[in-house]
């Protein structure tokens, strides 16, 4: 199926449902036909439909991306709110930017697990990284891309994305109020996300566990089978070939996810466990909704104070995301190290997981990608943010601080081949080395001393990524 081309519908079945509705009106002590709370609120916002799949598996597949594509997103907006607060505790103790960044390194467990799941029914082939393509050619983005910082506008967004199906009577003032707020700003409808989730583990299901639940087929266009069946898992030998580890990905924190999955139970316990963390329609104490919710009371009390940075910062290139374009040319060409840097942490994850772990447990080219992945995110992207935070946004001084442009290039996550994925890397690096020297020859070089340390930082970083994908080459830039 052509990625691009591929678009996904929110059916609502609003006849049935206002059936249904005044059934359960009339009978408040059960649902008619399996209709409770939760399936309430699916049939509210939609259920997801791709338009052109025959099969469970291939709609499964297609949602999967779609959910891919959603915590990609959130994981880059919620590190991006997370450097607009001081790496400091504030007045309560409490250090808020690690706690939205705990929160974004949980979407990017996320989002591996989802790739567990993808390669569970579709093999290698099947991994997904792209975080635009799905989202935006579909009639309803579950969570428009848009890079804050810590706001009242930002925070409702995310309670909004976030929000379970049953809020707790003594907030739901405050959160029905953010929720308008959200709808107001961006159009961000509550329960999509965890929509898909809801699908896709009814999907996992057998038609006989499925018996006792609502038939979710009766209401929108499914495939005839709706439901995934053992043939249509990978084998195991391969699965474990291929599959992300939480060792391989240094996942140690307390409470990020990173789930395998090897029959349709371990899929559906993969799926459960995201929604309850986050975007389900479940909430737990400590799910992400109850975390902003938190973040929501301390912004409002006057214990956090934001850092000024820019909104949705762009260069402009691969659609951008319909913000502010960077335009002093001096940020500008930091942000170009941005996106590139940012595009091989992304194509580095890619890469690491479509290589096959060695049959010995030797040492291994994946392992160390994954290796080279985690030390991106901690020792480029971190710095990076917060030296572009530092820099003009306008050429003519307007405009306050920039932020870091979190541009991707769709191209690079197009082919799986490992030639292709080479090239893709060392096309980027010459194009880093470019832009270093562009750096050092502007005029306003001289006017950051520590940025010389920053090129010397990323120049040595970028030899190690070189000799990784290409051992017999020279190191450059």
């Amino acid at each position: 199926m052509d990625r691009v081309q591929t678009r996904i519908r929110w059916y609502k079945p609003s006849t049935r449902m206002e059936e249904m509705r005044e059934r359960a009106a009339r009978d408040s002590s059960s649902a008619p036909e399996g209709l409770g709370d939760l399936h309430r609120t699916i049939f509210e916002v939609g259920i997801p439909v791709v338009e052109g799949v025959d099969t469970a598996r291939e709609l499964a597949i297609e949602l999967l991306k779609l959910a891919a594509e959603v915590e990609h997103a959130l994981m880059a907006q919620y590190l991006y709110a997370a450097i607009s607060v001081p790496d400091e505790p504030a007045s309560d103790s409490i250090n808020y930017f690690r706690k939205l960044l705990i929160i974004a390194i949980q979407e990017m467990g996320h989002l591996a697990t989802v790739q567990n799941l993808l390669l569970l029914l579709g093999g290698r082939d099947a991994f997904y990284m792209q975080r635009d393509i799905l989202r935006q050619a579909s009639d309803k983005n579950p969570l428009p891309f848009v890079l804050e910082g810590v706001g009242k506008i930002s925070l409702a967004k995310y309670v909004a994305a976030e929000k379970p199906e049953k809020v707790p009577p003594e907030i739901a003032a405050k959160v029905d109020e953010l929720v308008k707020i959200a709808k107001a700003d961006a159009g961000v409808e509550p329960h999509r996300v965890g929509a898909i989730y809801e699908l896709l583990r009814w999907m996992f299901l057998s038609p006989e566990e499925a018996a006792g639940e609502i038939d979710y087929a009766t209401f929108a266009p499914l495939p005839k089978n709706p439901h995934i069946s053992d043939k249509d898992l990978k084998d195991p030998a391969e699965v474990a070939r291929f599959e992300a580890l939480p060792q391989e990905w240094k996942v140690s924190k307390a409470g990020v996810i990173l789930a395998t999955a090897h029959n349709r139970s371990e899929a559906r316990d993969a799926l459960d466990k995201i929604a309850k963390q986050g975007e389900g329609l479940s909430d737990t104490e400590q799910s992400h909704f109850a975390q902003f919710m938190e973040v929501v009371k301390a912004f409002e009390g006057g214990i956090i104070t934001a850092i000024p940075i820019a909104k949705s910062p762009t260069l402009g290139k691969h659609g951008g995301l319909g913000g502010e374009v960077i335009s002093h040319s001096y940020t500008r060409l930091w942000g170009e190290v941005f996106s590139l840097q940012y595009s091989l942490l992304v194509l580095t994850i890619y890469h690491s997981l479509v290589t096959p772990r060695p049959s010995d447990g030797g040492v291994s080219l994946r392992a160390a990608l994954a290796k080279m992945a985690v030390d991106g995110m901690q020792q480029v992207i971190s710095s990076l943010s917060l030296l572009i935070m530092g820099l003009p946004m306008r050429s003519d001084g307007a405009g306050g601080n920039a932020g870091p442009p979190f541009d991707l290039d769709p191209s690079i996550l197009g082919s799986s081949d490992d030639k292709e994925l080479v090239a893709n890397h060392l096309r980027m690096l010459d194009q880093l080395a470019g832009v270093y020297v562009a750096i050092e020859k502007s005029a306003d070089f001289g006017s950051f001393p520590d940025h010389a340390v920053s090129l010397i930082n990323l120049r040595n970083f970028d030899k190690r990524r070189r000799k990784l994908v290409t051992p017999t080459a020279p190191p450059n830039g």
